[in-house]
């Protein structure tokens, strides 16, 4: 398992810092997936949307072999099994594994993918774990996923506290179908799943009260562990020796793919001319936490229709 700790994290944040030195109008002008809504034929883009013929012939091959021989599965859209195919590198065990997983999950929880559901369920966690995520973003120029969170901000006892009014369980599936649908906006497309996802993590205000293994037991082994992504960073932010401790005591709970590239001790670089930021919260909470939460809400909706589209529309 790779660990780098006291890493510099001006490269990583380099893409984030351009973005908001731009005017608000070139970022929209720059926004190929604000021009993909408005296109009536997205998945018909080259550079979002195309497969290798090697990607093509593996989607087709799990499709086959789910219709001829695994009648337990449901058959998926043709974007899905694209998806599959594309983390799972051709491994049909592999990917078959994930599918049932997450059909499993879905049912559990009556996930549909919709639009509205995601931004309802990405909603109520921000709501439920109040300011622990900062931004989920996909940038425009790599189709990387971005997910930036204060881990700090987590609130073990509201994911698990029971609800007797809407269901023992409402909590906690808030939390997990949140984080399911925190994963799928930054999907929108082909190209985004096949570039991956870096994940930055904030663990200022981190202590021993926020453990709580069966948070991490049960959403790792009911969704993440699953959930067909591919991790390109998890960089970890002003980790004290607790945190350090934590990494040790969950490698074996998340997938190996996300701690193959854990990065332990980063450190949030500073502006020539100003101090650098205590916390990542500081960079992104502006102008404060509420505009902070609708933005992203905003952006959720924007990607999850584009998901969408490109789910109804996309043929092998």
């Amino acid at each position: 398992m790779h660990r780098s700790t006291a890493v510099t994290t001006e490269e990583d944040l380099h893409d984030t810092d351009e973005r908001d030195e731009e005017e608000e109008d070139d970022e929209e002008e720059e926004d190929i997936f604000a021009k993909l809504l408005e296109s009536p034929e997205p998945h018909k883009d080259h550079r979002t949307m195309q497969l290798t013929s090697e990607e093509r012939q593996w989607a087709l091959d799990l499709k086959r072999t789910v219709e001829q021989d695994h009648a337990e599965l449901h058959n998926l859209s043709d974007m899905e099994y694209a998806v599959y195919a594309i983390i799972s590198q051709g491994n049909r065990a592999d990917a078959l594994t994930r599918m049932g997983a997450i059909q499993m999950f879905r049912e559990e929880y009556q996930v549909d993918n919709s639009i509205e559901q995601g931004v309802y369920m990405l909603g109520e966690l921000m709501k439920q774990q109040e300011g622990l995520l900062l931004c989920l973003d996909v940038d425009s120029a790599t189709l990387e996923g971005l997910h930036v969170m204060d881990i700090g901000a987590l609130n073990p006892q509201a994911a698990l506290a029971p609800c007797f009014i809407s269901g023992v369980d409402y909590n906690w599936r808030i939390m997990v179908c949140g984080f399911y649908y925190y994963n799928l906006a930054c999907q929108p497309c082909l190209g985004t799943v096949r570039a991956g996802n870096h994940t930055m993590a904030d663990f200022v205000g981190w202590g021993w009260h926020h453990m709580n293994m069966e948070i991490q037991y049960r959403f790792s082994g009911e969704m993440f562990a699953h959930y067909p992504i591919k991790f390109t960073k998890m960089c970890c932010y002003n980790t004290n020796q607790a945190a350090n401790i934590v990494w040790s005591l969950v490698k074996n709970v998340y997938p190996s793919s996300l701690m193959n590239v854990l990065q332990l001790g980063c450190q949030i670089p500073s502006e020539s001319y100003e101090e650098a930021p205590k916390s990542l919260s500081e960079r992104y909470l502006q102008p404060d936490l509420n505009q902070a939460c609708l933005r992203m809400l905003t952006r959720a909706n924007s990607l999850l229709t584009l998901r969408c589209r490109n789910d109804e529309l996309f043929r092998l």
